[in-house]
């Protein structure tokens, strides 16, 4: 064990679940903002997720979803279903 030196255990995003172009649920609170919406991912990290969606005018918005917003319990991700 003396050689781990720097190794984390840590929370991650699995990019092996976590795909581009995969669609997603996000639903909590971020900024004040009350967000439940159907997203798709733009990019994955392990660290984070830049995601897509339309908002209430119509417009798509571009969020950066951080591993903390998730472990904290300020968001929660479902997987959309391939039908």
């Amino acid at each position: 064990m003396d050689n781990l030196v720097g190794v984390v255990n840590k929370p991650q995003f699995d990019t092996n679940v976590f795909r581009v172009g995969m669609a997603i649920h996000v639903i909590g609170n971020l900024g004040g903002y009350r967000m439940d919406k159907d997203c798709l991912i733009m990019n994955v990290t392990p660290l984070d997720l830049k995601i897509i969606y339309i908002d209430n005018e119509g417009d798509d918005e571009t969020l950066t979803l951080g591993i903390d917003t998730v472990k904290d319990g300020r968001v929660t991700i479902r997987l959309k279903e391939d039908k």
